[in-house]
């Protein structure tokens, strides 16, 4: 295929285009079965998934998209009380601050389309601006962030910073089973570590204790549902409440 498109270019315009492997200005992507090939011009570049904000990450973070759904998911709304008590590098806390300051996902990343002679500059950077005047990051938010790791706190700064949220997100260093709940009422959004991510020996009775986290944090959630997300088929998981529902998700992400 590849042969085949430079051999086009070279009829054409009399010589073989230079391509980077790695970063292509354009990729074509070919799909074959035993009895079509399909070729797909991609329009996105980089996968969809990566917003364009994250300057750090942690071991094994958490996909921008996965956080997004957990937060659609549990029924979160901007202004309702929210705590990542095992942030990490800080993606759920990104997201949240991103759909409390109406910021559209993605706006500050390149796409392959760019790339394509019929690109309408104009009227792309129109749809930015759009965009940007929409966005409001003066606003108040109570979104908490905690990690018992300093390290994993400084990258989760990071990528608030890279947005503008250093300021609107309150994170803490402290333990998950002894901190003190932020405020009165609210909602639990996060993703702990699991075997499946991290090392056996170093997840091991690290789900068990955050199930005994949750259970005694109950009263503070107010009625509303904590969201953890866990490695589908983990054989540490076990949660004993009310399960509201169990979505599964092709990165083992269900919502409980």
């Amino acid at each position: 295929v590849k042969d085949a498109i430079c051999d086009v270019f070279r009829a054409r315009s009399g010589q073989r285009p230079s391509v980077d492997t790695h970063a292509p200005d354009v990729r074509v992507h070919a799909f074959l079965t035993a009895t079509d090939l399909t070729l797909y011009l991609d329009t996105s570049g980089e996968p969809l998934f990566k917003r364009g904000y994250r300057r750090e990450a942690g071991e094994a973070p958490l996909r921008e998209n996965l956080a997004a759904g957990m937060l659609a998911l549990s029924g979160w709304t901007p202004g309702v009380p929210l705590l990542d008590p095992m942030c990490g590098s800080g993606t759920i806390l990104c997201e949240a601050a991103m759909m409390a300051a109406n910021c559209a996902p993605g706006v500050s990343r390149a796409f392959g389309f760019e790339k394509l002679l019929n690109f309408d500059a104009r009227a792309w950077n129109a749809l930015r601006e759009s965009a940007a005047a929409a966005e409001n990051k003066s606003i108040k938010t109570n979104i908490y962030g905690s990690d018992l790791r300093g390290d994993a706190l400084q990258l989760a700064r990071a990528n608030l910073g890279a947005l503008g949220f250093e300021a609107s997100v309150a994170l803490k260093q402290a333990n998950v089973f002894e901190m003190p709940a932020p405020a009165p009422a609210g909602i639990i959004v996060t993703n702990p570590p699991y075997g499946v991510r991290m090392e056996e020996r170093r997840s091991r009775g690290v789900l068990p204790s955050t199930r005994r986290c949750v259970e005694e944090k109950i009263q503070w959630l107010d009625g509303l549902h904590p969201v953890v997300g866990h490695a589908t088929g983990e054989r540490h998981w076990s949660i004993r409440l009310k399960t509201h529902a169990t979505i599964q998700r092709r990165a083992g992400m269900p919502a409980v």
